[in-house]
């Protein structure tokens, strides 16, 4: 197994100092990525927190988990960027995708494949000082010198067989969050090397990120009820031959009320309403769409995928809100100290090198 960078995103709900001193302990657990949720409904704002995080970090590196192109003009999003790098050159990473929350939260509508890729090359122009046709005018960013480009990587986050196409013949980065189990891995993998072989590209060299929503602890029921309102947000995902898969069987009408139950205000809270609606998948069910159990169950489900997919470079792992007795500072603790170093080479044994928190 090659080196792999280690991650972890942030819900963005609780008071901006401590999502700072999440940040810093990131940094200090030795993750080399913090991305952060934005969603206006559920989540501080964006560029603020991610300014204040690189004030009070000096190393790691910083990204959208994920921005989109509803709420944020290509010209907001690309002077936004460049406005950062100017305050921490060089460790700022723009992940991107089509919308969930703050698109749909507030009535919105994704937008289709193609204006979605002509953003995205909007946001990566103005970024390099050029000059772009923005609805019929031309604009460049007068605050970036050609000759200096900001240095912003494009992170293109995608799950489904068109988004995963499309991101592939975007970037050379992309998100995929297809859930931690073997099958659902599979299936997304899949997609992703058909997608870089129609762009012309080697999956080998590009920069696969699989990121996982986590939930560790030794109590399963701890677990399961920590989880259980970001499990409903997956469900929404769900199509009818996932399901299948996952040895799930729900009547129409039942899946359409469930779907319609989540509250957008709560994507980012423990113990949100919806989340009743999660008892209708088996255990099972729940370990193949999120990394879900114990450290050592943790360990063996990343190295199993790892070991299997060498196109995968980067694993983030995405922590609900704190609630029900685990918090996000411990699970990045404990992954940090218990999973981590038994992923690289050499690897420790369970528990060695573990991180003290400051």
């Amino acid at each position: 197994m090659t080196r792999v960078q280690f991650g972890v995103g942030i819900y963005t709900g609780e008071p901006l100092p401590h999502i700072v001193e999440q940040a810093r302990l990131a940094e200090h657990l030795g993750y080399d990525t913090l991305w952060l949720l934005d969603s206006q409904l559920a989540g501080r704002e964006l560029y603020t927190t991610m300014a204040l995080c690189a004030l009070e970090t000096s190393r790691i590196k910083i990204g959208s988990g994920v921005t989109q192109s509803y709420t944020r003009q290509a010209a907001v999003t690309a002077n936004a960027f460049a406005t950062l790098d100017s305050l921490a050159p060089g460790r700022f990473l723009l992940g991107i995708g089509r919308g969930d929350s703050a698109v749909l939260g507030v009535g919105g509508s994704l937008p289709s494949f193609r204006d979605f890729a002509a953003y995205v090359r909007q946001v990566e122009t103005l970024l390099r000082g050029e000059p772009v046709d923005l609805d019929g005018h031309a604009a460049r960013l007068t605050g970036v010198d050609p000759a200096h480009p900001v240095v912003a990587p494009v992170y293109i986050a995608a799950d489904g067989p068109r988004s995963l196409e499309s991101a592939c013949a975007i970037a050379d980065r992309v998100i995929m969050h297809p859930g931690a189990g073997q099958g659902m891995l599979a299936r997304a993998m899949g997609l992703l090397q058909a997608g870089a072989h129609k762009a012309g590209k080697s999956p080998l060299e590009m920069e696969v990120v699989w990121w996982m929503h986590t939930s560790i602890h030794a109590d399963w029921s701890k677990v399961k009820e920590h989880y259980r309102p970001r499990m409903a947000g997956t469900f929404r995902h769900l199509r009818g031959g996932t399901l299948e898969e996952l040895g799930v069987s729900i009547d129409a009408e039942t899946f359409e009320r469930a779907r319609a139950a989540y509250d957008f205000s709560d994507h980012a809270t423990a113990g949100a309403a919806h989340g009743a609606w999660a008892d209708l998948f088996p255990d099972e069910a729940w370990k193949q769409l999120a990394l879900l159990g114990t450290a050592d169950e943790a360990y063996a489900t990343v190295s199993r995928g790892l070991d299997a997919y060498p196109e995968i470079s980067h694993v983030v792992i995405n922590p609900p809100a704190s609630g029900f007795g685990i918090t996000i500072e411990g699970i990045m603790q404990t992954f940090a100290g218990d999973v981590m170093p038994r992923l690289q080479q050499p690897p420790l044994p369970l528990g060695e090198g573990r991180p003290s928190v400051p």
